[in-house]
């Protein structure tokens, strides 16, 4: 009796041994997926650093035999100026922000099933400019939402343009 009894304490320690093993190895699988994570906030600063990477992005538009900044070219457009090739300037900025928000964030097809689900790219200026038709939109724009804006003086005398990113995140899809 005395032996049954010390093989079910030795048991019995064992499974708690192995209890104690499991708990830990969760608690640090859980501590290592939320790390690998990234926080909206730190989301929120890599939209930030898009748009502002996006200005000075140069471009294929090439004015007076120079190719121009995605910035450079936004005040070009609202002068309604064409590239040295013919296209106008308008129709190059439109496209090449595109097709770098589908590089970074993806089209509207790749993005649905990422954190970032859903985008929508304007410039605003108060005063009529060609720059008012440019939003470029992709995903699903509900959810939780952040915005990354800045202001583009277009010259001396003139209005500022105001560009913006925004981006949605935590759709409830149901």
């Amino acid at each position: 009796m005395f032996k049954e009894k010390k093989a079910q304490e030795e048991m019995f320690g064992f499974v708690l041994i192995v209890v104690l093993v499991i708990i830990i190895g969760l608690v640090f699988l859980a501590f290592s997926l939320k790390k690998s994570r990234p926080s909206i906030l730190q989301k929120s600063a890599q939209i930030d650093d898009l748009l502002n990477t996006m200005m000075v992005s140069v471009t294929k538009c090439m004015i007076e035999d120079e190719n121009l900044s995605i910035k450079e070219l936004i005040r070009k457009c609202h002068e309604n100026e064409n590239c040295d090739d013919g296209n106008r300037s308008c129709d190059v900025l439109k496209e090449e922000i595109n097709e770098t928000l589908i590089l970074a964030l993806g089209n509207s097809t790749e993005i649905r099933n990422k954190p970032i689900h859903g985008y929508s790219f304007s410039i605003k200026v108060n005063e009529t400019s060609p720059l008012e038709g440019i939003k470029i939109e992709a995903g699903i724009l509900k959810g939780n939402s952040f915005t990354s804006s800045l202001a583009l003086p277009l010259g001396v005398n003139k209005p500022n343009a105001e560009i913006k990113l925004k981006c949605w995140y935590n759709a409830s899809l149901s």
